[in-house]
């Protein structure tokens, strides 16, 4: 039964960053359209960053740090896991999936998108992976601490 909820609350976690995933893309679309888009962009993360926060304040508390953390853990496995696929090397077969692992990673990176550069998005996948799981867990705590001194 552990597990269950435990999957549950993950699987809450990653449809909160498929989310803000979705509404990220939808602005740097926007974004993309637009000459000077410089500060655009770095709207769009913070942004995106404020709105992973608010959704961690959904989350359901655990009962201890550990186990918080235990809720929010599958989006960086999700993303590093994204990630390695895109480092498969490619045959003419596996290049149509090698494609498709660059494409499912290239929009799970929707809200850093145009602040570090096309380019370098795939320099940086430990933190691509780890800030969204990260914020959803700080909103998740100050949730836990307004909780325990009794302010709803």
């Amino acid at each position: 039964m552990r597990i269950f909820n435990l999957l549950k609350s993950n699987l809450l976690s990653l449809f909160f960053h498929f989310i803000v995933i979705g509404i990220a893309g939808i602005l740097n679309l926007e974004v993309w359209s637009r000459v000077e888009n410089k500060n655009l962009s770095l709207a769009v993360l913070i942004f995106s960053l404020v709105l992973y926060f608010i959704l961690g304040l959904f989350l359901e508390y655990r009962g201890s740090v550990k186990k918080n953390i235990l809720t929010v853990v599958l989006i960086p496995v999700f993303s590093l896991l994204l990630y390695l696929g895109t480092l498969l090397p490619a045959s003419s077969f596996e290049g149509s999936m090698l494609n498709s692992f660059n494409f499912l990673y290239f929009v799970t990176i929707q809200p850093f998108l145009n602040v570090t550069g096309i380019p370098a998005n795939f320099d940086y996948p430990l933190l691509f992976a780890i800030v969204p799981a990260l914020m959803l867990w700080f909103g998740l705590q100050v949730k836990t601490i307004f909780k325990e001194r009794g302010v709803n």
